[in-house]
Order: structure tokens, then C-alpha cells, then sequence
């Protein structure tokens, strides 16, 4: 079928390497202290910056303006949640991390993800509970966060 390619170019092959155990630490971390490390995100935007430096491009193969939106985009979106306290403070930070690696279309595409897999996960935790049980409890949304960027570097080159 025409169009039907999963990780269309060698440099996404290259990141998914790369970014699946990285990853897998955030998400596991969310899951297991509830917690997205410092220090898991401060090298990926390192790694950005030298990457436009030296390359002009991401290691997602986005430009620097993609990259500044998709930061910026990816702070916009999640601030007005970390100040309603449906977000921590981790999670607004990997997504603008995301977002500049990504670039702010790929960091759409991601969020839409999360969003559905978090919208998904309430349900089911509103059925399984009850809905007065669910509301106290606080899903972790890195993992969903994390679910949504592998998915969107696997995703076929005709939904890009």
C-alpha cells in the first residue's frame, strides 16, 4: 500500500533505540513514585540544543522554530493543568521536552494520544471503583505521556 510506512526514515529508527528506555524509566517512575525525574529530561533538551548547533535539526528531524513551538505549545497546554492541580510539575516539563525534540506537530499527535489513553484509563477506573472512589485517585500521567510520544514515532508516514 502506498503511504504505508512505519518509522519511514533511518533517524527514527535510530531515536526509537533511544528514546524507548528512556522512555520506560519516566513512565515507570510515574507509575512507581509518582515522579518524573529531573534528570531524565534535562539531557534530552541538552541533546536538542546541540543538535541545532551542530546538525540545524532535532534528532527527531525537527527544525529549531518547530522545536521552540512545540516547547512552547507543550507548556501552554499543560500549565493551566499543573495550576488546576490535575498535573504535576514533572509532567509539564516532559511534555515541553517532548515537545522540542518532537517539534509541535509530532507533540499534537502525542497529546492526542496521551489524552485519549488518560480519558480511557478513567473510565475504566470510574467503572472498576466507582465514580466517587475514581475521583480521589490521581492517574499517572507520564505513563500516558510516554505511551502517546512512542506511539507518535511509530505512527504511519501518512498521518504525519
Amino acid at each position: 500500500m502506498a503511504g504505508w510506512k512505519w518509522a519511514a526514515d533511518p533517524l527514527s529508527s535510530k531515536l526509537m533505540l533511544v528514546a524507548l528506555p528512556w522512555a520506560t524509566w519516566i513512565a515507570w517512575s510515574d507509575w512507581r513514585y509518582r515522579r518524573v525525574p529531573n534528570k531524565a529530561l534535562w539531557p534530552v533538551l541538552m541533546l536538542v540544543a546541540v543538535s541545532l548547533l551542530v546538525l540545524g535539526v532535532t534528532p527527531a528531524g525537527a527544525t529549531a522554530l518547530q522545536a521552540a513551538l512545540g516547547l512552547l505549545l507543550g507548556l501552554a497546554l499543560t500549565l493551566p493543568g499543573h495550576a488546576l492541580g490535575q498535573l504535576g510539575a514533572g509532567d509539564v516539563k516532559l511534555v515541553a521536552a517532548i515537545g522540542a525534540l518532537q517539534g509541535w506537530q509530532a507533540l499534537c499527535y502525542s497529546l492526542l494520544v496521551a489524552a485519549l489513553l488518560l480519558g480511557a484509563a478513567s473510565l475504566a477506573l470510574g467503572l472498576h471503583l466507582g465514580w466517587a472512589m475514581a475521583r480521589k485517585q490521581r492517574l499517572p500521567a507520564a505513563v500516558a505521556i510516554c505511551a502517546g510520544f512512542m506511539l507518535s514515532l511509530v505512527m504511519p508516514e501518512w498521518m504525519r
